[in-house]
């Protein structure tokens, strides 16, 4: 993440107007280099406004930020895998269904849920998260969880940004079927 330290300044000083309004009608101005904010009442609209001046007379832009980065994996994953079964008549599977959701410590939770044949996990998991990538750590197993196969601290899997598509790498938390192993495209966000 790369922000000049000039344009932390202008969302700074943009920030601390809108946070410290005057209690009368002055005006306040403040003027560093070729830029001048002035006003006495900034609200969030006008600061927005603010910001887009400041990034066209200074031509910077502000690029992804932390924030942004953990919003954009925040969702539902969802991995259906399917095979005949034994008698040829019928099908039988596992669900995968992954939830991302940020904790109140402003982090990333894993929820893993596996559902189908001879199948019940409930694993809870550490994200690690990049603009590209997540990572899914073991941390403990959820209510109703059957299995009992993991570690804390195991790497289950990893999803990766290949344009509009995820890229599923396969670490610990393996599909049922080996020939699944190396598809890579395994997981789609729903939500």
């Amino acid at each position: 993440m790369k922000i000049s330290f000039n344009f932390l300044v202008f969302a700074l000083l943009i920030f601390a107007i809108g946070c410290n309004k005057p209690q009368n009608n002055t005006s306040i101005s403040y003027n560093t280099d070729s830029v001048r904010v002035k006003d006495s009442m900034v609200d969030a609209d006008r600061r927005h406004n603010v910001m887009k001046v400041i990034e066209e007379k200074t031509g910077m832009t502000q690029t992804a930020t932390e924030d942004e980065n953990m919003n954009s994996w925040i969702g539902k994953y969802k991995y259906d895998e399917s095979w005949e079964e034994l008698n040829g008549r019928s099908r039988a599977g596992i669900e995968y269904d992954i939830k991302v959701r940020k904790t109140k410590n402003n982090d990333l939770m894993g929820y893993i849920n596996m559902d189908g044949f001879q199948t019940l996990a409930r694993l809870i998991c550490k994200v690690e998260y990049s603009e590209k990538e997540i990572k899914l750590y073991f941390q403990s197993y959820g209510k109703e969880n059957m299995s009992n196969r993991f570690k804390i601290g195991d790497h289950l899997l990893s999803l990766e940004k290949e344009g509009n598509k995820l890229k599923t790498l396969w670490r610990k938390l393996t599909p049922a079927l080996d020939e699944n192993l190396n598809k890579s495209n395994a997981f789609k966000k729903s939500k």
